[in-house]
């Protein structure tokens, strides 16, 4: 991958006015710039950005709204997760270039364009849950029937001899 490839993702930060919005499409050639071997199907999506410029510092409102294809880690079946992400962050000018925790990040004063692709791909892969879970799956017995049945189903079926001592 080349620097064409995740410039697409640079806001330019001195043409900023107070209030800017900015959409950003994704797709797995994101995830393969960070990570040549991730284990993610097919992720793509758009991230809408909504951006509030005050003195000495930027609010950053991400929406992050896509999909991916998972395996679940039970059945191995694979499975379409939808993912609806919102995060904000907070981008200070500072002397120095640190990111502080997860919602303040400082700058240097005399940047001119920052790089969103990185939150991009961080907030999505936050999005995915560690235990992956095919929906089919509703809780810990359905798992059984959900890959092979073992379980016999109960009859209600009674002996024709029995049935009349039902009436007494």
């Amino acid at each position: 991958m080349d620097k064409k490839f995740i410039n697409q993702y640079n806001i330019n930060l001195k043409s900023l006015s107070e209030k800017d919005d900015f959409s950003f499409d994704f797709s797995n050639e994101l995830f393969l710039y960070y990570d040549k071997e991730n284990d993610l199907k097919t992720p793509n999506g758009t991230c809408n950005i909504q951006i509030n410029k005050r003195d000495g510092l930027i609010e950053m409102y991400f929406n992050i709204k896509g999909n991916v294809n998972l395996n679940c880690d039970r059945s191995l079946k694979e499975f379409n997760f939808k993912i609806n992400k919102k995060k904000k962050i907070i981008i200070k000018f500072e002397k120095i270039d640190e990111e502080i925790n997860d919602e303040i990040v400082f700058i240097k004063q005399n940047t001119d364009v920052i790089n969103v692709s990185k939150f991009i791909y961080e907030f999505f892969l936050l999005s995915i849950p560690l235990k992956r879970i095919h929906p089919s799956v509703v809780n810990e017995n359905n798992i059984d029937n959900f890959v092979f049945s073992t379980k016999k189903k109960k009859e209600n079926k009674i002996d024709p001899r029995f049935e009349k001592l039902k009436k007494l």
